[in-house]
């Protein structure tokens, strides 16, 4: 057997899962690696394991068996000491025996897996909430200033031109948080991450560095005559434009070891924290975030959905229909028209189950958080968030913002000055009346990725407290 061992470790040494996926032996002796090991190491490990298993079974033959009693049987059972040795233990050692209902539940084999792989890009999962280093939430006097950028989309030159017209100067305190979506859809992803990294930037992950983390794994678990075969043409040659498309495998082949770590470590939550000098709302709520896609009014950012924090647009009210209208005249949101004539929108909020989605067909979630922390008292808790990743609905940043309820049959569109339009149907007369309240949701994506300007909000100290400007390149 010796030398089984010593040739399978010489020909795991030799394969592709060590030395270019940077494997340990003993994880490509496990799936899904194994399977993907040459013929030959394949044929080295089961003769390895058969060759150790006889070993074991040897050992019962010189002991021999004893005949079967019902009394040894049953002490056996009870001690794990028995008559018949297995591999040098009693063979019925370590049977269930006795029990009273109230053991641990038997450790699923996906819980041990993750365990014993901890560095598996699978196994990792996100962190929900981060807080923004001491270093840069403390008192913002004297220069110091965040500047939270939106989606830069891989376009490097319109970050530091972004950054040089607002003077950011690290040495000065100014600290730089990007709102996700810093990849994809520009020329350089790469240069905008290693900036990130070089400026000391914190920012969160959003669904294109998801996919990008996505496709690393999947990399890491293709073989190298797998990569060739996927842009490979009918001749069998590399169709290079194919090849280009394929943007998240590039940008996944193309960064370093440091800067893909540095991606999978973004919270999708960054807690900032109330900020000291603030008086007046809305920037004087208890805490500040900065997220990509969108957060779900009255859940707390522990609880928050991942995927829905990262993708989210509106939300819906399925199944709500608290309304006194019927068919036609009853709204998918729940007010009917008599209520909405009434201003009767109360009953909506108190038992409406929001439910996230990625589309534009419900409400959108940042109309229902400004009117959500706008009707929070004023000794309550208030929550800003910053966001991005809705470039269609474009800047939105007005400090006064309509909250009016969202009954069906209006529809958002953005509006010059950043506030949500409420178009009316005109083929009916409402006695809708408009609410206006602060803003806590500020939308930062601007269309950078679609050739259009790239935003920054820079938040700092003023005579009169916190205050932010817009500042575009």
């Amino acid at each position: 057997m010796p030398h089984l061992g010593a040739a399978l470790a010489d020909c795991l040494q030799e394969s592709e899962c060590v030395m270019v996926d940077r494997h340990s032996a003993a994880e490509c002796l496990r799936e899904p690696y194994v399977s993907e090991l040459p013929i030959k190491c394949q044929q080295l490990k089961k003769a390895f394991g058969e060759c150790r298993r006889g070993m074991i079974d040897m050992r019962k033959r010189f002991r021999g068996n004893q005949p079967i009693a019902f009394r040894q049987l049953e002490k056996t059972e009870k001690t794990g000491e028995g008559y018949q040795l297995y591999a040098g233990k009693s063979a019925f050692a370590g049977t269930r025996g006795e029990t009273d209902g109230n053991e641990k539940a038997p450790q699923d084999w996906r819980e041990a897996e993750n365990e014993n792989n901890p560095n598996d890009d699978s196994a990792e999962q996100p962190a929900t909430v981060i807080d923004v280093p001491s270093s840069s939430g403390e008192n913002r006097t004297g220069g110091k200033r965040l500047v939270v950028v939106g989606d830069v989309h891989g376009h490097l030159s319109a970050l530091e031109a972004l950054l040089n017209k607002v003077n950011f100067n690290v040495r000065n305190g100014d600290h730089l948080i990007l709102a996700g979506d810093m990849v994809t859809k520009g020329p350089d992803s790469v240069g905008v991450v290693k900036l990130a990294m070089a400026l000391g930037a914190s920012a969160v992950r959003g669904n294109q560095e998801d996919k990008v983390l996505a496709a690393i794994k999947e990399n890491h678990r293709m073989l190298p005559q797998d990569k060739v075969k996927m842009y490979a043409n009918e001749d069998g040659q590399v169709d290079e434009e194919k090849k280009r498309k394929d943007e998240y495998r590039h940008i996944a082949r193309h960064l370093s070891s440091a800067q893909a770590g540095w991606i999978r470590d973004l919270p999708i939550i960054l807690r900032i924290g109330q900020l000291p000098d603030a008086i007046n709302p809305p920037w004087n709520a208890e805490t500040i975030t900065v997220i990509h896609g969108g957060l779900v009014p009255g859940v707390p950012l522990e609880k928050q959905s991942p995927w829905a924090v990262m993708n989210m647009r509106s939300l819906v009210y399925p199944g709500h229909r608290k309304g006194k209208g019927k068919g036609k005249n009853k709204h998918p949101w729940g007010v009917s028209e008599q209520q909405e004539e009434e201003g009767d929108d109360e009953e909506i909020e108190k038992d409406a189950v929001a439910v996230p989605i990625e589309g534009r067909d419900g409400e959108p979630w940042s109309h229902a958080w400004n009117r959500h922390q706008n009707r929070l008292p004023p000794n309550t808790l208030h929550t800003l968030a910053i966001y991005g990743h809705d470039a269609k609905a474009g800047l939105q940043v007005n400090p006064k913002v309509d909250i009016s309820p969202w009954p069906a049959k209006f529809s958002a569109s953005s509006s010059t000055d950043g506030t949500v339009d409420i178009d009316i149907d005109t083929n009916k007369k409402h006695k809708h009346k408009k609410k206006t309240g602060l803003r806590y949701a500020f939308g930062l994506d601007s269309g950078c990725g679609h050739e259009k300007q790239l935003t920054a909000l820079v938040v700092e100290a003023g005579p009169d407290g916190v205050v932010h400007r817009v500042v575009q390149e």
